[in-house]
């Protein structure tokens, strides 16, 4: 599925405002769709309902309500349904009976053939987002996979706080296996050498070795350029480890996952903040 194709999978909300072309590929109304609709609701429910359908086929999640409504779906979705369209006011008010909500949103889920989540699914899930982690930059890239992967399998995505969860978990493992890696090839003595190097003062600066070489490089100039140099050539002080590492360890680009290597997410590793160089010097003891 392409980026484009796929922008509006696990969206929460309508947007506010939709091109002619998302309207007609993305969210019109099938003959079936509007005679499924007007069997199962009176027609002052019938154009929300119709809605939610619109909605939850293109997102893969349930609308909660209409915060935004685009005028030309409005106008579109009811002259389909044969209804005069309402203010987004008065539909707003007819989600306001959670009652109500839940059954538009529970009809639309058959309708559309759509499952919850069980708990074998969320195994695969699970184990598809800890392969994908290897090659991932980021954690938000593997919330889209979550999406996609729910999305082509007809299942309702969940909530954003529960992608995250999954997502976050799959991460950290594939760190915690690039930390061992680590420990296991530089070995105890070195780790414990290269820990007392990086985090001693940096000569004319106050600040620690580990947090000068992750200052980013200022604009174009000779200064910078030799201190370029300058910290490339500490870094070949420090020597090489002979051993060997996985292959997806190094795997495409990680930004995020280098930083975590140095020091976690938030900032450098400092004296006061080893992060997962903590861990490597534990698993190296």
């Amino acid at each position: 599925m392409s980026a484009f194709a796929d922008r509006f999978v696990g969206c929460d909300c309508l947007p506010g405002r939709l091109s002619d072309f998302d309207r007609e590929h993305y969210f019109s109304l099938t003959k079936a769709d509007a005679e499924a609709v007007k069997e199962h609701f009176r027609e002052a429910h019938q154009l929300a309902a119709a809605l939610m359908v619109l909605f939850m086929r293109v997102a893969g999640r349930p609308l909660d309500g209409f915060t935004v409504l685009p005028r030309n779906l409005l106008r579109c979705t009811a002259g389909a349904l044969g209804v005069t369209a309402p203010s987004i006011a008065s539909l707003r008010s007819i989600y306001r009976r959670k009652q109500t909500l839940f059954t538009h949103q529970r009809w639309a889920k058959e309708y559309l053939g759509l499952t919850e989540l069980d708990a074998p699914q969320e195994h695969d899930l699970v184990s598809a987002l800890e392969v994908r982690a290897q090659d991932a930059a980021h954690t938000d890239d593997l919330v889209q996979v979550a999406r996609h992967w729910l999305f082509t399998r007809r299942i309702l995505i969940p909530s954003t706080r529960r992608l995250l969860d999954w997502a976050r978990n799959a991460f950290a493992k594939i760190e915690t296996q690039i930390v061992i890696c680590v420990a296991d090839a530089v070995g105890r003595a070195k780790a414990a050498k290269l820990l007392l190097a990086v985090h001693a003062p940096q000569p004319g600066t106050d600040v620690s070795r580990i947090e000068w070489l992750k200052t980013p490089p200022r604009r174009h100039s000779p200064t910078t350029l030799a201190e370029t140099l300058e910290k490339v050539r500490y870094l070949k002080t420090l020597g090489r480890t002979n051993g060997t590492f996985p292959a997806w360890c190094w795997r495409g680009s990680r930004p995020t996952r280098v930083r975590y290597r140095l020091g976690g997410p938030t900032g450098p590793a400092t004296s006061s903040s080893p992060r997962n160089l903590s861990r490597w010097c534990a698993s190296c003891a």
